[in-house]
């Protein structure tokens, strides 16, 4: 299992739903409260760790 703490981005495994935010971990049950903005309105949920995954971050693209 990933080691998150608060402060990673991450999103769901299934590559579905926006990329959040953990703001607060319950690690004894297993669980993440992620955050996230769409538009003007800002989410919170609770998600299982073991749906989530980091973000891959992308290399700047140094051609220029």
């Amino acid at each position: 299992m990933h080691e998150f703490k608060e402060g990673d981005v991450v999103q769901l495994k299934s590559g579905t739903g926006p990329t959040m935010t953990i703001a607060s971990l319950e690690h004894a049950a297993g669980e993440a409260t992620c955050v996230w903005g769409e538009g003007k309105k800002t989410h919170e949920d609770i998600f299982d760790l073991l749906a989530l995954e980091f973000v891959k971050t992308q290399k700047p693209d140094r051609r220029r």
